[in-house]
């Protein structure tokens, strides 16, 4: 062997260890801060290398598809957000946020039998989701297919109902996106200011609801 072959090898057997790449859970964390400050495209590449990592137990990978897909829904990437909730569903088919959002997702796009299906599940599932905002929540979306619909009155009725359960800001916004849609600028404005005061913030909303937002802020004030 020669002598500059020695010295590095010596020089490489000096050298500390590196440490071993971030652990599927790791990447999922820093996904999860990444995902706090709307970092997106860092969001997305660590809930990938998570999901990618092997290290998760299913109840994990569910989850970092189940946060994943939410980043990408709230990026208007639609179509790979759907395949994220669907890919939580295969590993926990109780998953009644990851339905509800899917059935959003198929509306959306114009699918209605399949969102249909997914609010239906996600509705059913409420009684075992420990969380007094999940019925509301889930209603909402459910009542936003009735409106692509165009059957007003369900869209509503599904809305009183959400209300009964729980005040939710969120139903207020969705109740007026109804309105407008029915023409009733009066009514729509009038829950537009209801969601604002119900501390209503379109900050985490989706690009269609974004745009809905900005339409409704922009009614004429008809008092």
């Amino acid at each position: 062997m020669s002598a500059l072959r020695i010295v590095v090898l010596a020089v490489l057997l000096a050298l500390p260890a590196l440490p071993a790449g971030a652990g599927g859970r790791d990447d999922f964390r820093a996904g999860e801060e990444a995902r706090r400050v709307l970092n997106i495209e860092e969001a997305l590449r660590l809930y990938s290398l998570a999901i990618q990592s092997g290290d998760l137990t299913d109840q994990e990978l569910a989850t970092a598809h189940y946060r994943r897909g939410l980043v990408r829904g709230g990026a208007g990437l639609n179509g790979a957000a759907i395949e994220d909730f669907s890919a939580t569903i295969r590993i926990d088919r109780n998953h009644g946020y990851a339905h509800s959002l899917r059935g959003y997702l198929h509306g959306i796009a114009g699918r209605f039998a399949a969102a249909e299906e997914d609010h239906n599940a996600a509705v059913a599932l409420a009684p075992s989701i420990k969380s007094d905002t999940y019925l509301p929540w889930a209603l909402q979306h459910y009542a936003d297919l009735r409106r692509r619909q165009r059957r007003f009155d369900e869209a509503l009725e599904m809305l009183e109902r959400a209300l009964k359960v729980r005040e939710y800001a969120t139903v207020h916004f969705r109740r007026a996106w109804v309105r407008v849609d029915m023409g009733r600028n009066d009514l729509a404005r009038a829950d537009y200011e209801r969601w604002l005061k119900a501390g209503g913030s379109a900050a985490n909303y989706w690009p269609d609801e974004r745009a809905t937002v900005e339409r409704l802020r922009t009614l004429p004030d008809t008092r």
